[in-house]
């Protein structure tokens, strides 16, 4: 019984500390058929629920963004120069409260997440633009990792701390 709770006075004093520091989530980019890198894709990300971009990152040579989560503000690495310099701010954005979830959208590849429910829904609105949006929960994120994939048979494990982002081209 000692046990138990010291387990969980631990586990409970851990994430509360870990709750006042930066989370940094691993965005990793890549192709349906064998997993390789999409570099240079630009990563619409919003805070909740998809409302619109509130940051923009582009990814890199390995296919990576990685998004800084403060208590009060989002950012991200590397700040995009020319891929993406026409959408969402790539400045710090700042939130009142830390979020518990953000969505992406990709600018030249569609996202795979989601692309069955979209591409089987024929009636479906197209002015429903977070129907394409993934939106993913931070938690489980940095828990055990999330491997985002509805394009096709390949399968990646994720480490905790990262988002595998499945697209394929339009």
């Amino acid at each position: 019984m000692f046990l138990r709770i010291a387990k969980l006075m631990f586990l409970l004093t851990s994430a509360a500390g870990a709750w006042g520091q930066t989370q940094q989530v691993r965005i990793r980019v890549v192709e349906p058929r064998h997993g390789k890198p999409i570099k240079d894709e630009c990563l619409n990300i919003s805070f909740g629920s998809w409302h619109g971009p509130d940051l923009i990152g582009a990814t890199n040579e390995d296919g990576v963004v990685v998004l800084n989560i403060d208590k009060d503000q989002g950012s991200v690495e590397p700040v995009p120069v020319r891929t993406c310099d026409y959408s969402a701010s790539t400045k710090p954005f700042h939130f009142e409260n830390r979020p518990t979830k953000f969505s992406i959208t990709t600018t030249y590849y569609l996202s795979c997440p989601n692309v069955d429910v979209v591409l089987k829904g024929s009636t479906m609105n197209m002015a429903r633009s977070h129907d394409w949006m993934p939106t993913f929960d931070l938690a489980d994120i940095m828990e055990h990792g999330i491997f985002a994939n509805g394009c096709g048979h390949l399968v990646l494990t994720p480490k905790p701390g990262e988002l595998v982002l499945v697209v394929r081209s339009s």
